[in-house]
């Protein structure tokens, strides 16, 4: 039996994480959580703040094999002009992924840590692994800076949307499938974009857990870009949520020259993107639409 830690398993990444992966027989999963009144025998306390937690007896015991990674401070709470949110994002985004490295590394734990398409301005697009990194704003800095190149972490790189728990409503998804049926919205042809679905992120670290592939992964290279969909512009991608959740939106195409930003991805190696079961956002979204509707974690 695999033993996999999830860290963060309330946010939008890591609750799916976390709930996929616990539905495979052949996997042992534990989570983590800030607060301790969500705690159980499967989910543990932790804040990132103090490393020192996982030294405790509690996690030890556990004989974990890997560690997935889905703490962060997104941009909506990481704001150039917030010095609290500019603090929580040199600590948790910059200097949390390398103080867990050291620790795995030495527990001999592997380790899995996402990594955001927000390190690129997006005036070039369809970034590659070897691409210099030139974020504008505090959170792609932050994100920046907490990669970890030295060849004891896992990163994949993608963008990724989904739903958020029953309580949450800060992300592109939620906020699509809160606007109310036959709304009018604005979808931006100036925006493009090539991302996942969390359940696709989660999918993958199965496949790269059950096919031990971790290894020859790291060995080929430490950053692997996740780019199994086809670019598209968030006018087109606003069209397809439409389509598949049935909103029957009404979706003006907004198009602003000067504020053109193509943060697609494109891949070294491909050898992610051969895990993948999708090629398109849209059946990705329709599979993610089937399963959070047969789950108790979220409100769709």
């Amino acid at each position: 039996m695999t033993n996999i830690l999830v860290l963060g398993v309330t946010g939008m990444l890591g609750s799916m994480v976390f709930d996929y992966l616990s539905k495979n027989e052949n996997l042992n999963i534990y989570g983590t959580v800030r607060n301790e009144d969500y705690s159980t025998e499967k989910i543990l306390f932790f804040d990132a703040n103090n490393l020192d937690i996982l030294q405790q007896s509690k996690f030890k015991k556990l004989n974990i094999d890997y560690i997935i990674n889905c703490i962060g401070i997104t941009k909506p709470f990481s704001k150039d002009n917030d010095p609290d949110g500019v603090f929580r994002a040199i600590n948790i985004n910059a200097k949390f992924p390398w103080q867990l490295a050291r620790l795995t590394k030495d527990q001999n734990i592997k380790t899995i840590q996402i990594c955001t398409d927000c390190v690129y301005s997006g005036k070039k697009g369809a970034y590659n692994e070897k691409d210099p990194h030139d974020p504008l704003d505090v959170y792609g800095k932050s994100k920046s800076l907490g990669e970890v190149f030295d060849g004891s972490s896992l990163l994949i790189r993608c963008s990724i949307i989904g739903p958020e728990k029953k309580e949450e409503n800060n992300y592109l998804l939620e906020w699509f499938l809160n606007q109310p049926n036959k709304g009018e919205i604005g979808g931006y042809a100036h925006h493009y974009w090539n991302g996942i679905t969390t359940l696709q992120f989660a999918q993958l670290c199965e496949s790269i857990i059950e096919e031990n592939a971790y290894n020859t992964l790291l060995d080929l290279s430490y950053l692997h870009h996740y780019t199994p969909t086809k670019k598209l512009d968030k006018f087109e991608l606003m069209n397809v949520f439409n389509e598949v959740f049935e909103k029957n939106l009404k979706i003006n195409r907004v198009f602003i020259e000067d504020e053109k930003i193509d943060r697609s991805l494109s891949t070294l190696y491909n050898r992610l993107n051969k895990f993948s079961k999708h090629d398109n956002i849209r059946d990705a979204l329709n599979e993610l639409k089937k399963y959070i509707s047969r789950s108790d974690v979220y409100n769709i």
